[in-house]
């Protein structure tokens, strides 16, 4: 069952900007350790698409919901589709939103990223199972 889904389109030129301006804390902010070594090679590119995937998963959840950017996690895969780690904090919040699944707890997280640049666009699907 589709619990949520979320969109975001992110422009480059405006993540080149942020980055040239506040780079550390930007990333600390907003990327957990591992997305930051994506994202170290990736650059500009690799943050992004982290700062896209995390948007469209937030659209997915409703709302932030008092979550911080490090309640969930995009890991990218050399050779496969990206997935998402949902914190116990996040996983929480889902299961009172959505008593009415059998089995409690059961979410994936499916997320797609588009690369026209300048821009990166991220799509979210939220499903309970």
């Amino acid at each position: 069952m589709i619990l949520g889904i979320g969109t975001d389109l992110v422009d480059r030129r405006r993540v080149k900007n942020l980055l040239s301006r506040q780079d550390e804390k930007a990333v600390k902010r907003l990327m957990t350790p591992l997305e930051t070594h994506y994202y170290k090679k990736n650059l500009e590119g690799g943050f992004a698409k982290t700062w896209a995937g995390k948007e469209a998963i937030v659209k997915a959840l409703g709302g932030m919901q008092n979550l911080t950017w490090h309640d969930f996690e995009i890991r990218h895969h050399d050779r496969s589709a990206p997935t998402v780690f949902l914190s116990p904090k996040v996983l929480a919040l889902l299961e009172q939103k959505s008593p009415f699944l059998l089995d409690s707890g059961t979410f994936h997280v499916h997320i797609s990223f588009s690369d026209e640049p300048p821009y990166v666009l991220a799509f979210c699907v939220l499903e309970g199972r």
